[in-house]
């Protein structure tokens, strides 16, 4: 019977219980990937739908600190999409106020919006997305602003787009 339950749960519930409740924000590694403190459990949450230049690449510490500038001293929630293949949580995270942190980067142009399976979730959403990078692009904000980034974050994002 007990079995029963946690299947039933986990069907119902498959994303966590994490979407209601405030986390508190503990690290931010880069522009997409931060730790954080959910009533207790310590999680690393990839940011869904988007890629930021990592730490060792082109305006990396620039889209960790505008990241960081949002996140500092806030609880977030999360809407969380499952988990990647190194085991971090994948998730949207939304800002006290209600926006959303991945949105937030692309907007500002530290992150390049995924296409394909990593697409940000409805067509709407990823309409809305895709459109903030543009706009980041053609108004040369963030990591726009010297054109096309060339390194390693683009060919990424072709390889698992």
């Amino acid at each position: 019977m007990r079995i029963m339950v946690v299947a039933a749960a986990l069907i119902l519930f498959p994303l966590g219980a994490w979407a209601g409740e405030p986390c508190a924000v503990k690290r931010v590694f880069d522009g997409d990937t931060i730790k954080v403190d959910c009533a207790g459990r310590e999680e690393t949450v990839r940011l869904y739908g988007i890629d930021a230049p990592e730490m060792r690449h082109d305006f990396g510490k620039e889209a960790r600190a505008f990241a960081k500038g949002l996140l500092d001293g806030k609880a977030v929630r999360l809407r969380e999409r499952g988990r990647d293949h190194y085991g971090r949580l994948l998730a949207f995270v939304i800002l006290p106020g209600g926006k959303s942190l991945n949105y937030e980067l692309a907007r500002a142009g530290w992150a390049r919006v995924y296409a394909g399976r990593f697409a940000p979730e409805s067509d709407a959403t990823n309409d809305k997305y895709t459109l903030a990078e543009i706009a980041a692009r053609t108004g040369k904000i963030g990591m726009w602003r010297r054109g096309f980034p060339q390194d390693a974050m683009i060919l990424r994002c072709f390889i698992f787009a």
